[in-house]
């Protein structure tokens, strides 16, 4: 991307599967019988220590190919949705994010339905995995009703670094069109 468009200064990355049989990688630890075998000589096969043995090894992996773009793209930033979702992959994202210097922002999805009272949570969890960056609440239109749209984003910058509306492909459709979570209200 930063050869294409050296101007970048920011991009954001989308963690969710959307043509697997899971929205998120959540299924835990690998199972393939190299990582078992490898657990049982060294966890004694306790699966909670081989999920923190894979996690500290993504963290590692990932901060060592987020240090490398730090140095060849410095002060580019990157962005991802949902790092305080509780998966060990995104923990590890987290975690790499906190240790490699590579400016990250969290836009957080936890406040699509919730509003601005996901956020204490969605910061203390952030903050606990060591994470600094700025995080941009996300508003579902869906969720919201336009009587009830103003007071919601008042709310949610207060709390957040800013905010982000799910979905304004909504806005340009005709509404008859629209099914699903692209459906509004009012």
């Amino acid at each position: 991307f930063l050869r294409a468009d050296p101007s970048v200064r920011r991009m954001v990355v989308d963690l969710e599967l959307y043509r697997g049989s899971r929205h998120h990688y959540d299924a835990g630890p690998c199972r393939c019988s190299q990582c078992l075998k490898e657990s049982g000589r060294l966890t004694g096969g306790d699966p909670a220590v081989l999920q923190r043995r894979q996690e500290d090894h993504l963290a590692a992996m990932l901060g060592s190919l987020l240090g490398e773009f730090a140095a060849a793209h410095p002060g580019v930033e990157i962005g991802a949705f949902d790092l305080e979702f509780d998966s060990f992959v995104h923990r590890a994202l987290v975690r790499a994010f906190a240790r490699s210097g590579v400016p990250s922002v969290d836009y957080t999805e936890a406040t699509y339905t919730r509003g601005s009272t996901a956020m204490p949570e969605v910061r203390a969890r952030l903050i606990a995995a060591g994470f600094k960056g700025p995080v941009v609440a996300g508003l579902w239109l869906r969720r919201f009703p336009p009587a009830t749209l103003v007071r919601a984003i008042a709310a949610v910058s207060a709390r957040a670094d800013g905010y982000f509306l799910f979905t304004t492909y909504s806005l340009a459709r005709d509404p008859a069109t629209l099914a699903g979570p692209y459906v509004l209200q009012g």
